[in-house]
């Protein structure tokens, strides 16, 4: 009887942790206080994906450069909340074991899917159910109230169900032509952590430190 005592009681505990790490608050949303870049956009499409991550190419190359963005799913998209971590940033293709979108709607199990029935895929399709192919940002540098300096990213595409969280997993440089793009010295760098989604701008406020 103790053994199936402790079993229920295990049982209660891990049932308990799922439902926290599940409503644990997202992280709150910077206010901002002043422009520091003019707006730039930024589109993307597709280049690899695999059951477990995704990496965006930019379409268009910067002084020769193009500008490749690697993510793979996070613990939360798993259990209910879509999220990503980006550990990435690269000026060439760096994904491994990846397929091209249409290998991936092919194969027999194209994704892992969470306890909502969702994978990767709900990023393919907006919610029409009209395939996607490109992805538009529109991204601009600017100053919090806390004083830290963020990346403010702004989906500008049709409608799609959004990320809810994005999770920088260490500091991750811009490419140096990107950099410029939104400050005449000085190199781009995202800041490790995790963001919440704004409705407001369809998009998130990345910390970032600004080097050289």
């Amino acid at each position: 009887m103790k053994k199936v005592g402790f079993f229920i009681a295990g049982l209660i505990l891990l049932s308990l942790s799922w439902i926290g790490f599940v409503r644990e608050p997202l992280p709150p949303i910077p206010q901002i206080a002043a422009d520091v870049s003019e707006e730039v956009a930024l589109d993307f499409s597709i280049n690899s994906m695999n059951k477990t991550g995704i990496e965006l190419a930019m379409n268009e190359k910067v002084k020769g450069e193009g500008m490749y963005v690697q993510f793979r799913m996070a613990d939360v998209f798993e259990t209910g909340r879509l999220g990503l971590v980006l550990y990435g940033i690269k000026t060439t293709s760096d994904f491994k074991n990846g397929v091209s979108p249409k290998g991936y709607m092919k194969s027999e199990k194209p994704a892992a899917v969470n306890k909502k029935g969702k994978d990767l895929t709900i990023f393919m399709k907006d919610k029409q159910g009209k395939d996607i192919s490109n992805y538009s940002f529109s991204q601009k540098l600017v100053k919090g109230k806390d004083g830290q300096t963020y990346m403010q990213m702004t989906y500008n595409g049709p409608a799609v169900e959004m990320l809810q969280t994005l999770e920088v997993a260490r500091p991750i440089t811009l490419p140096a032509p990107i950099s410029r793009k939104f400050l005449p010295k000085g190199i781009i760098q995202f800041m490790p952590g995790t963001v919440a989604l704004d409705p407001k701008i369809k998009g998130f406020y990345i910390p970032v430190a600004i080097k050289g």
